[in-house]
């Protein structure tokens, strides 16, 4: 029951709304573009059928702007004809009953503003005061007329039909009332745009320009999704390229960085060499002070330079003098004796071993 009522309140607000309004203007503004056969078929034309009901005739009534107009009228035994002249024509539009503002009991109440978005709701609960009826003995809908935001207060519009009298004027229809999707109050030419066909009785009617609607919007949102997935492809395209060409360039500044390390590296090899060739004598050199500073009777088996030091290895008849004949070299520093000194039983020399350290002639004492 209160599905019910929340489902009737959501649709008189909508009717009352301006939804209907911008979506008949965007049928006829996309029929524009269709060609008028086609625009037949597809039904495009007034929203709804309505119909006026009297003892003695059946109205087929246009809706042309605000104004009502009246197209057909037949007697009631002549509904069946009408019936199946609308089904020939295959007319998908919801029927819609018009009563007369004489047939119907309206009511004007002030409520305060915050009560609109339950307007039914609150309403439902007025009938029995506002009116002789019982709320089961009547269907009923509202409007608000006027709202005031400085004073917070609202007009609104209760209109209300015994059941009994809808029922009556319904079965003047015939067939016709068979699949009625409202009924609504004619009042100054113009319809009040109420329903008051209680929800079990209205016949849901198929928009046939739903799925229409339903394939423009989804053709636009494919449009819209194809464009947004291809901006992000080539954005991904762009930056994948962009990556490898960052790649290519990181991969290059490093091969030139290790190539500049190995050319210091080379560089600072051959400064060092050269630099250990300028502050050490040469080997020829070093030997050739040594032999002019050795006496006769003395010779050497071995000379070798390692690392800055010298060692001599070799015989001599006077091996005990041999320090005091090599300290005055400019090449040998701090000479000395490395072990005993050893005749060798097969020369009868002394055979000896001098260590020294290898030095310039300018650190020389």
């Amino acid at each position: 029951m209160q599905f019910n009522a929340t489902l009737e309140q959501l649709q008189a607000r909508y009717a009352r709304s301006r939804g209907p309004v911008f979506f008949a203007w965007w049928s006829r503004q996309l029929a524009g573009f269709v060609p008028v056969r086609w625009r037949r078929l597809l039904g495009q034309g007034e929203a709804r059928v309505l119909f006026r009901a009297s003892e003695e005739e059946i109205d087929l009534v246009s809706a042309a702007g605000d104004t009502l107009a009246l197209k057909l009228r037949v007697r009631p035994d002549q509904a069946g004809e009408l019936e199946d002249a609308l089904q020939r024509a295959e007319d998908k539009r919801p029927r819609w009953l018009l009563l007369d503002a004489s047939q119907v009991l309206q009511r004007r109440i002030g409520l305060p503003l915050a009560a609109a978005p339950r307007l039914r709701e609150l309403l439902a609960h007025e009938v029995d005061r506002q009116t002789p009826f019982r709320a089961d003995q009547v269907a009923f809908d509202c409007r608000v007329l006027t709202r005031d935001a400085e004073a917070g207060k609202l007009e609104a519009e209760l209109v209300v039909v015994p059941l009994a009298r809808l029922e009556s004027i319904i079965s003047r229809l015939g067939p016709l009332g068979s699949s009625l999707a409202g009924v609504d109050v004619e009042a100054e030419g113009r319809p009040l745009g109420l329903n008051l066909l209680p929800l079990n009785r209205r016949r849901q009617a198929r928009d046939h320009m739903l799925w229409v609607h339903v394939g423009l919007v989804a053709v636009v949102l494919a449009g819209v999704w194809f464009t947004l997935w291809q901006t992000l492809e080539n954005r991904r395209e762009a930056v994948a390229e962009l990556r490898e060409v960052v790649e290519q360039r990181q991969n290059e500044a490093r091969r030139a960085a290790a190539l500049r390390e190995q050319l210091d590296a080379a560089a600072g090899g051959a400064t060092f060499l050269a630099g250990l060739r300028e502050n050490r004598p040469r080997v020829l050199a070093v030997i050739d002070d040594v032999s002019r500073r050795l006496p006769d009777g003395t010779w050497l088996e071995r000379l070798t330079i390692n690392q800055g030091r010298v060692v001599l290895q070799g015989l001599s008849n006077e091996a005990s003098g041999t320090i005091a004949w090599l300290q005055e070299s400019p090449y040998l520093g701090e000479p000395a004796f490395s072990g005993a000194v050893q005749p060798d039983a097969r020369s009868g020399a002394q055979r000896f071993t001098l260590t020294a350290e290898l030095t310039t002639p300018g650190d020389a004492p």
